[in-house]
């Protein structure tokens, strides 16, 4: 059941990205937090989702890659990020 809830978990997200991706043409689109701890069961159906539901010009050029950083340090470049751009 598990195993069948992160499949649709990532169905989803991979056809919200390809919404993203229509309007703003990333390189590649970084997740982190609770998704960067279960990427072994999300990668594939994000990604399946991803490129089924994008334009073609899109298809397999947008990376989803999933970041490293601990949490606590995502959250303090987050915000440097926004409070540079003040």
């Amino acid at each position: 059941m598990a195993l069948r809830v992160f499949d649709f978990t990532g169905r989803i997200l991979g056809e919200k990205l390809a919404d993203f991706i229509q309007f703003s043409a990333p390189e590649a689109i970084v997740l982190f937090g609770g998704l960067a701890r279960a990427k072994e069961f999300l990668y594939e159906p994000i990604v399946k989702a991803m490129n089924e539901n994008v334009l073609a010009i899109w298809k397999d050029k947008v990376k989803v890659l999933f970041s490293t950083l601990s949490e606590s340090d995502a959250a303090i470049l987050g915000a440097s990020a926004l409070a540079w751009n003040l």
